[in-house]
Parts: structure tokens; sequence; C-alpha cells
């Protein structure tokens, strides 16, 4: 899909129930969707997807909460961000911060391959709140409690915000 020359990159957590075939009122209907989404291995999983004259779709996640927050692109592909509790696969095979939240970043390239991937863990709690990609790395916002490493060695923050530059 094109929006005034951009290409949209879009994700989701989806759960699919079919009436009357799944349910016989709305709502088991939603009950059973909402079912449908938690057994896609995970509960909100994230899934980027490209549409366009190329089209895949990845599902990034585990069988815990995960949530995509953001996505942004450059030419050299999409950048994917969101929270995660437990273990989450970003491409790489699963990894897990235990059992604090935690906040992951995705590169992936123009057809859907892992690049890179980032699992962020805080010792009480982390998030995304944006991300912005220039061309050469992407920017990513949120906030966190407790004690983080972004990559440069740990900072401890309560209820603080955070800007981090990742390549």
């Amino acid at each position: 899909l094109t929006l005034e020359g951009e290409e949209i990159f879009v994700t989701a957590s989806v759960g699919v129930a079919i009436w009357p075939d799944d349910a016989d009122s709305l709502e088991k209907l939603i009950e059973n969707a909402d079912q449908a989404d938690s057994d896609s291995d995970g509960f909100g999983d994230a899934c980027p997807a490209k549409t366009g004259s190329t089209s895949w779709a990845r599902v990034l996640g585990g069988a815990d909460y995960d949530w995509s927050a953001r996505v942004a692109t450059d030419s050299s592909g999409v950048y994917v961000s969101g929270d995660s509790f437990g273990t989450i696969d970003l491409g790489a095979g699963p990894v897990s911060c235990g059992t604090s939240t935690s906040a992951y970043l995705a590169k992936l390239d123009t057809t859907g391959t892992s690049v890179w991937a980032k699992l962020l863990c805080a010792s009480e709690s982390l998030f995304v709140n944006d991300i912005s990609s220039d061309g050469s790395g992407v920017l990513v916002t949120g906030g966190f409690n407790g004690t983080v490493d972004f990559g440069d060695g740990p900072v401890t923050g309560a209820q603080s915000v955070f800007l981090a530059r990742f390549y």
C-alpha cells in the first residue's frame, strides 16, 4: 500500500472467529476471537507486514504477552519496536529478560529477513513510545523504572524517559 509516495507497513495482533461457525452469540464470538489470538503462539504477537509489489509478513513473539508499538522504515528495511513479557523470538531464536517487562527493537530487511534485534531489559519496567529512522540508524524513545542497559552500561531511574540510538 502506498500513501503519498510512501510504502505503508502494517503491524497487528489478530484473532479470528467466524459467525456462526465459531459461536452462537456476539459475546462467545469475541471470546473465541480472543482465544484464537492467544493461541497464535502468544498473547498479541507483533506481526509486521509489507505490502506492495513484494509481499511478506513475519510474526515476532513468544508464548507470553508481546505488543508492537511502532514501525519505522528507511531504504534498507523496516524497524519494529514494542514491549514484551517473558520469552520472545525476534528472528534469531528465543530471548528473555526473565520476569521483568522488556522492550524490543528489530530490524528486518526489505524481504522481511531479520537483520538484527535488541531486547532491552529493565529491573522493574520498560516501554517504547516511538521510533524514527534517519537512514543510518533508528532513534527510540520510551520510559523505564529501575536499571536498564541500552548498550553503554547500566543506568538507573524512577519514572524516567529515555532516548537511545541504535545502528
